[in-house]
């Protein structure tokens, strides 16, 4: 029996800084499923806490909703347990229309936060779990689920952000308890280094300390993972794209330096996106570099299709991160993950720089099979919340005795689409 949208709404909350989020609600006959969307803004520091323009984002993106969206949605009678494809169409048709229109047009976040509302209560309508829902509507692969990686965010200096990963565990239990300790261990180590204040975390849950130079970070990471015991099952990762004081040479001797002397696994936006010849430099360069095969090289800049067609036939990296707040449905993200893997290119699921405490993009990621995750340190409600969903859904397949494996040391090619050897290295981004 079809199960069909009976109301729409919208209502304004808060994200995990203290800022307007989008909340959305829809309604069945079956009950009541939400999402919690995050809104643009143009603060330029965490300290600029006036943020008017994200509270009218949200109070625009409220009347979008409730008085063009939901009408013209609820009188389609869509069925939600097949129809979340359809129903992202025509949201994008409706915003078309609207263009032409006076007033502001129909924003991505409204249609996202509708869009991930609609999934919870298709699956629901389909009687099965969120994850294996998106797997579906996706057309990933059947079994084995993969249990991604999660790529823990627990320092930042000096333009650089170090994500931990416990590609070594052989679950989620395992890589979540792996990840905690060191983080904690990171904790008293920056304290005994540097002071009480060297622990102050930004609003990832990462520690933050400009004052360490890369060489420094790496080395105290190194020591830490020594000392909680999971030397050669832990890995490093490396965000640069805030390293903005060095210039592209300068930059490539860096990595190179960086990745000849620590457990480096996943590199991201290592370059600015348009500087086509530092990228298919450094990922030329990287192939010689012995044990480093495995590294990830990602770009979030590169998520449309004409861009990631240009990034992969000039070669310049392997992977591409997802963020859920830059596409305007779930049938554009599923769009875009699908055309990294039919280039064998790794898919990174990461959360946003503003986030907020819903989970979905835990499912996300095992429904994709994508490898792997960032969602911020092992710290903070809205981190610990995905973490602890990917827990209950490893629990929940193996209590059901379905295959599963946990991605480990192959999260990049984890998904198990065709591998390209044009890179190498793991470079993510482009």
């Amino acid at each position: 029996m079809p199960t069909f949208i009976v109301s729409l709404t919208a209502s304004r909350r808060l994200d995990a800084t203290g800022n307007p989020a989008l909340q959305v609600c829809v309604t069945t006959s079956k009950g009541t499923y939400t999402s919690l969307q995050s809104v643009p803004s143009k603060r330029k520091t965490a300290l600029d806490t006036d943020d008017k323009e994200g509270a009218a984002h949200v109070q625009q993106a409220i009347h979008n909703i409730e008085f063009v969206i939901s009408p013209a949605l609820i009188g389609r009678r869509f069925d939600l347990a097949k129809d979340l494809k359809r129903i992202d169409d025509f949201m994008s048709e409706l915003a078309k229309q609207e263009e032409g229109k006076e007033g502001p047009v129909l924003g991505k976040e409204e249609r996202m936060a509708v869009s991930v509302a609609c999934a919870r209560a298709g699956a629901d309508a389909a009687g099965i779990p969120l994850y294996e829902f998106i797997r579906q509507e996706a057309f990933a692969s059947t079994a084995p689920y993969i249990m991604p990686v999660p790529f823990f965010t627990v320092l930042n200096g000096d333009g650089i952000e170090y994500t931990i990963a416990p590609t070594g565990a052989t679950s989620m239990a395992q890589a979540i308890k792996m990840g905690s300790e060191t983080y904690h261990a990171l904790k008293q180590a920056l304290e005994d280094k540097l002071g009480t204040a060297a622990s102050h975390t930004t609003t990832t849950g990462s520690f933050s300390n400009p004052l360490l130079q890369p060489l420094e970070s790496l080395h105290l990471l190194a020591q830490t993972i020594h000392a909680s015991g999971h030397t050669n099952t832990t890995s490093i990762g490396l965000n640069a794209s805030s390293l903005t004081s060095l210039n592209s040479p300068t930059k490539i001797q860096l990595y190179n330096d960086l990745l000849s002397k620590y457990p480096i696994t996943l590199l991201e936006d290592p370059f600015p996106e348009d500087e086509w010849e530092s990228w298919s430099s450094f990922s030329a360069a990287t192939g010689e570099i012995q044990g480093k095969q495995g590294v990830a090289i990602v770009d979030r800049e590169v998520m449309c299709q004409e861009r990631m067609e240009l990034a992969r036939g000039r070669g310049v990296c392997n992977g591409v991160l997802l963020e859920l707040d830059v596409f305007p449905d779930l049938s554009a993200v599923f769009a875009a993950a699908n055309q990294a893997f039919s280039y064998g290119w790794g898919v990174f699921i990461s959360h946003s720089l503003a986030e907020t405490t819903d989970s979905f993009i835990a499912d996300l990621a095992v429904g994709l099979r994508c490898g792997h995750l960032k969602a911020g340190a092992p710290s903070r409600g809205e981190n610990v919340l995905k973490y602890n969903r990917l827990l209950d859904i490893e629990e929940e397949i193996k209590a059901n005795g379905q295959d599963i494996k946990f991605a480990g040391e192959e999260f990049r090619v984890a998904h198990g689409r065709i591998k390209e050897e044009k890179v190498p290295f793991n470079v993510y981004g482009y």
